[in-house]
This record gives C-alpha cells, structure tokens and sequence, in this order.
C-alpha cells in the first residue's frame, strides 16, 4: 500500500483498519496479529480524527535484510500532546477513540514510537514484525517509504537494500514521471543495479549504458563498508542525499542527467562515518528538506520516525515521493 489515506472523516477510520489487517494477512501475520494491527490502525486513524483535527495514515511492509515488517503511520498538524508520558499510561486514551491509548499501542506493537511536539503536530509509528524478522538497530539501521501520486495506484519510486561482503548496498530511484511506466523504469533500474558488484558509481554508470534509450530514471547508490566508517556514494539526477553529523549537514553533489539518457558517468565520492550519522536520500515528490528548519530533537528519534515525519511534512502531492533514512551504529 503506496497511498496516503486521508483521515477527514470518521468513515476513514474503517478503511484504514481493514486495509491494515489485510497487509499484515499479505505479511504472513498469524490471525491473532492480523487482528492487533486492525485494532493499533482504528486506535491510530482514530487519535488523527479526534486529537489532530485529522491527518494521514501510511501502511507499508518494509522489506529488510533481517526480515520484513509492517508498518502503520499516523500523522497529523494538531496541538501535540503536551504531556506524552501521561498519555502512555492506561486509561489515558481520551474520549472518543477505541479506548486501547497510546499505552496499549506500545504493547500490541513489536516496536512503537510517537513524536509530538505542541503546535506543531503528532506521529505515531507502529511496527509488527513478520515470522522470523530481527529488529536489532546494531549496525545500519534503516527504514524507507514511498508514496504514489494522489491519482495513481502504482509508485515510480523505488528503493532496495542488499548486505554483501562489500558492506550495505542501498539505492532509490525515481522513474521519470509517474504511474505504471515510472514503475517499470524504477524496477528495471532496481533489477539492474542487483546484479552489478561495483562502487556506486559505477553501478550507476554502468546501469545507464544498460538502460540506453529507455524512459529512464534517476538515482543515488550508496555503500556503507563492513566497518561502518566509510560511505562510497553515487548519483545521477535530482535525488537528494545528505549527511547529518553532530548537528550539521553536508549534502552530496550529484551528475546532471539520467539513466538510459546520453552517455554519462556517475558523480562518486567517499566520505568518513561516525556512531550515530544520518543518511537522508529523497527524491523531487519531497520538497528540499532544510536541516536548520526542523524541531529540535527530531534527528535523535528511530530512522523510521524521521522518514514517517518528513514525508509527511514535505510531501508535494503532485509526484511519486520516496525517502531512505539510515543510521550508522557499531555494534555491541
């Protein structure tokens, strides 16, 4: 599910529960899970409706190299919640929802988060692992989501993960325009890309000779190495991609063009890392994300919550829209 639901109406509230259960069937989700998702959805639309004078809800299966799992996002341009620690408490769920609260959600979720700042808004995260999933964040930790354009039910943007002995692979990619045809380019490009070893850069060079004369894509490819202290990156075209470390921001720069285009080579280039870095890529569907513009403490928060918090944000509505975050962490 690639579609922001609007939460605006209490009619909404049962698409998003059913539309949440038949996700976690589609999962693997034993029924007893099915079922606890479907109740964390109404508890999640039903908070938007009520507490944040409506939002949006996300549903997305993110598919890991440690497993996949499913993903539920509530989000909203409300009051905040002035005192989330109490909210957390049983019996503090507020009148007019499912009575569950934000504590219930907590231990029917296999990981939950909530972002609130007054005046400023609400997101909740929820996630229920699939069969044999590991949650651990040691290492990169990484999350990603896509959006299709409001009129559309296929995305043109697209992202994949791969562990190798070379360390962590990661690519988006925007098919040029959006629909079903943007989705066949970003999944050539994906298929691609799989089955080539190289630096990013190259990867990415090499793809465009493959993909000649195509529609066409952009794209950015990054590898973090097994140590976790040094990031290869590549690009081509207009996704962003920057670095967060200690508070401030490097954006990379990438080549003018596109894959499939006129011959090109990737714009590459290498970069130390440190315990604790962000990497944010998005493409065009998201507008310039401008670090010194967002909330104090945002950056400290799961990579999950950092990419369910921007796309809401800057979500054009008018494109396909995909964002990676990823955190670099040693591990124990």
């Amino acid at each position: 599910m690639n579609l922001w639901l609007e939460i605006d109406d209490p009619a909404a509230v049962a698409p998003a529960r059913r539309r949440a259960k038949q996700a976690a069937r589609d999962l693997g989700l034993s029924e007893t899970r099915q079922e606890e998702a479907a109740i964390a959805a109404t508890e999640a639309a039903t908070n938007v409706l009520r507490h944040g004078r409506g939002g949006r809800f996300l549903i997305q299966a993110l598919r890991l190299p440690r497993g996949a799992r499913l993903v539920l996002i509530a989000a909203d341009d409300g009051n905040g919640i002035a005192d989330p620690d109490r909210m957390m408490r049983d019996g503090e769920s507020g009148s007019g929802t499912a009575g569950l609260g934000l504590g219930g959600m907590q231990r029917l979720s296999d990981r939950f988060d909530l972002w609130t700042q007054p005046g400023k808004g609400t997101i909740t995260v929820c996630e229920f692992a699939a069969p044999g999933a590991q949650l651990s964040r040691e290492g990169v930790d990484l999350a990603a989501l896509t959006v299709c354009h409001p009129a559309e039910t296929r995305c043109g943007d697209a992202w994949s993960v791969r562990e190798t002995p070379q360390g962590t692979d990661v690519l988006l990619c925007d098919g040029l325009g959006h629909g079903a045809s943007a989705a066949e380019e970003a999944e050539e490009v994906i298929t691609t890309c799989a089955a080539d070893s190289g630096s990013p850069e190259q990867v990415l060079s090499r793809a465009s000779r493959v993909l000649s004369g195509r529609r066409g894509a952009v794209a950015s490819a990054l590898r973090i190495r097994p140590g976790l202290d040094i990031l290869e990156f590549g690009g081509v075209g207009n996704i962003a991609t920057f670095k967060v470390s200690g508070g401030v921001s490097k954006r990379f720069p990438v080549r003018d063009g596109r894959l499939g285009g006129p011959p090109l080579h990737a714009f590459g280039e290498e970069t130390t890392l440190m315990p604790g870095d962000l990497i944010i890529m998005h493409t065009d569907g998201i507008a310039t994300i401008r670090t010194g513009d967002l909330p104090a403490g945002l950056f400290s928060r799961a990579p999950l919550t950092i990419a369910a918090a921007l796309m809401h944000w800057n979500f054009r509505g008018r494109d396909d829209a995909g964002i990676v975050v990823l955190r670099v962490n040693k591990t124990r």
